[in-house]
């Protein structure tokens, strides 16, 4: 019985410490399985998508390898390997990882688990990275697949939509219009259709739904256009009458440009007239191409040419725009030399007196006497602009005064700032005077004591 004591007295111990060892260990090791646990859950439904798009992707590489020549598979097929071998080598990795992790027990060492865990880490980052090339060479190769598996079809509509063409376009003529305008893509229609077809056999089906897309677009379109013949008649015609009262307009715009060119050049200096008369001559050949459209664009009309009215009436307006701008020019030009002419003078004065005041702010103080000088060189150049004799150059004098306005502004401002420097200056020193004043009141206090 002393003896089973004297056991019990060794193995319980040892027993507790075991046990508190293996606690101790599923205590630390709890968070890091639980947080694997989600890691893996990711991780496997994150493969799973990818085995699956890898299998898509090997039948469509199979496929588009077949089917599309060389120039237009290789596009498409650009990081597919990669993208399929990088899939592989992560379904290995991670079934490898699992094995690993499957492996560890409660008493495997707890940097076991954490190297396993981090493992798992860096398989969750590159499983994401795998599944977006993957997506996206599916996606490219399901795109190619698409386009070329909808070529017949789309050949077919647009093989429809030619002979709907031809019969709203017939019914058009039995009306009275004339559709040549619309109806010129089926001079070509049946001809780029068998062009699309070729390039479908030769293997080329991206480079033909290109051409079939340009095609049907062409077709649309002239199908909208016949069956909106009638608003599109009415809309040119009220457009036409607009521009016709817009050109009787321009008449007075015309005159007002050739008045304000002739009393450029007679009452202002020759800079100041520069291009206008460039700009007049300019307008008016806008004006006669304008006239020129707007009788070519009645002429149509009355044919019943709406396409034909619609090219030469978009010529007709883009030439009114051009005219009426031109002759704005010159009327422009001379309301503002005029004004400048009213008011530079009184601006002048202005800019004498502001910087007689510079000047002689700047001369109050040493620190800034230098800029006094400059102050009063730049009033005399303000006050040697001429602006009382024949025919000046109000555009010229307008620019010279604005620069010595703006240099006006900038000795100001150095003045201020080294008047602002010499201030701090100043106060510097007397702080630091009545400081050394306060020790000297100091010491002879002190010496007072001593004594």
């Amino acid at each position: 019985m002393g003896e089973l004591i004297a056991v019990l007295a060794i193995v319980v111990p040892a027993l507790v410490a075991v046990v508190g060892v293996a606690v101790q260990r599923r205590r630390r090791s709890e968070p890091v399985r639980e947080a694997f646990e989600d890691r893996a859950a990711r991780v496997n439904e994150t493969c799973t998508r990818i085995h699956a798009l890898s299998d898509t992707l090997r039948r469509s590489s199979e496929l588009i390898r077949s089917g599309f020549a060389p120039e237009e598979a290789e596009p498409i097929l650009t990081g597919l390997d990669e993208a399929l071998s990088e899939a592989d080598g992560l379904l290995k990795e991670r079934d490898r990882l699992a094995d690993r992790y499957a492996a560890l027990t409660r008493w495997s060492p707890h940097s076991e688990l954490i190297a396993v865990a981090r493992l798992w880490e860096d398989l969750e980052g590159r499983s994401e990275r795998a599944l977006g090339l993957t997506q996206a060479a599916e996606e490219r190769s399901s795109r190619a697949l698409a386009a070329s598996a909808s070529l017949a079809d789309d050949a077919r509509e647009a093989a429809r939509r030619i002979e709907q063409v031809r019969a709203s376009a017939e019914q058009a003529r039995a009306q009275g219009y004339v559709v040549d305008g619309e109806t010129s893509v089926l001079g070509s229609a049946h001809d780029d259709l068998s062009e699309v077809q070729g390039l479908v056999a030769e293997g080329r089906p991206l480079t033909g739904g290109g051409a079939l897309s340009d095609l049907s677009s062409k077709l649309s379109a002239a199908s909208t256009a016949l069956q909106a013949l009638k608003e599109r008649e009415a809309r040119a015609d009220a457009r036409l009458g607009g521009l016709e009262e817009d050109l009787r307009k321009l008449r007075t715009h015309h005159a007002a440009a050739e008045q304000a060119v002739e009393e450029l050049n007679a009452g202002f200096a020759p800079a100041v007239a520069d291009g206008m008369e460039d700009r007049l001559r300019h307008g008016e050949r806008q004006a006669a191409q304008a006239a020129g459209r707007v009788a070519a664009t009645r002429a149509a009309l009355e044919q019943r040419d709406v396409h034909a009215a619609e090219q030469e009436l978009e010529a007709a307006e883009s030439a009114h725009r051009a005219a009426a701008e031109a002759f704005h020019s010159p009327v422009t030009r001379l309301g503002k030399v005029r004004e400048l002419a009213a008011w530079l003078p009184r601006r002048r004065s202005q800019v004498l007196i502001q910087l007689t005041e510079l000047a002689e702010r700047a001369a109050s103080d040493k620190g800034t006497r230098h800029l006094s000088r400059i102050a009063y060189g730049l009033r005399a150049r303000v006050e040697s602009l001429d602006m009382d004799g024949d025919r000046p150059d109000w555009l010229e004098l307008e620019g010279r005064l604005n620069e010595a306005e703006g240099l006006g502004h900038t000795i100001a401002d150095a003045s201020s700032d080294v008047l602002g420097v010499i201030d701090e200056i100043r106060t510097a020193l007397q702080d630091a005077e009545r400081e050394l004043t306060r020790t000297r009141e100091r010491v002879h206090a002190l010496e007072r004591q001593v004594r």
